[in-house]
């Protein structure tokens, strides 16, 4: 069965928590539509514009706001839990994803580089650059299973990277 669904603007960006579809509208507060019944309720305090992305870990929304080279992590109900800016390391912010441990991938179009950043976004690392093919980066899956990155790019190619994890 297909089901189309009725929203105030233009999509951009959507994602999958496992009971509720999570969806950047133009403009508009970011959306969640519960697949049981295809409610329809708002997230406050979330307006974007286009070309950002957005992800879920628990229960927390991330997305990105290239305009304002900044990434938000969100609870449910618009409470914001941290903010990333940092224009040094990571400018227009688009795609994002989140491993199951939660932390934070996001690529940077302009700074063409893929950044980790740690579950409570006090922490980061640069991870990819140009000289591992980053160039202009949209963007990112994290592939939990295989724990592969997919970065796709401006040009035709995709990039299929390992995630390998350093304990102290």
């Amino acid at each position: 069965m297909i089901k189309f669904v009725d929203l105030p603007g233009d999509p951009y960006g959507i994602t999958y928590d496992g009971k509720s579809m999570i969806c950047r509208v133009k403009d508009k507060d970011l959306h969640v539509i519960a697949c049981d019944d295809y409610r329809i309720t708002t997230i406050p305090n979330t307006v974007m514009r286009c070309h950002s992305y957005v992800a879920t870990h628990a229960d927390k929304i991330l997305y990105t706001n290239p305009e304002e080279n900044k990434v938000f992590c969100c609870l449910f109900n618009g409470t914001r839990i941290w903010e990333f800016h940092d224009k040094t390391v990571l400018k227009t912010p688009q795609g994002i994803t989140v491993d199951d441990q939660g932390n934070v991938f996001v690529v940077g179009r302009s700074s063409c580089n893929v950044l980790v950043i740690s579950p409570d976004g006090k922490q980061y690392k640069q991870i990819l650059n140009r000289k591992d093919g980053i160039l202009g980066p949209f963007s990112i899956f994290c592939d939990n299973f295989r724990k592969q990155l997919l970065v796709t790019n401006q040009s035709p190619a995709a990039h299929l990277y390992d995630i390998t994890y350093f304990r102290n």
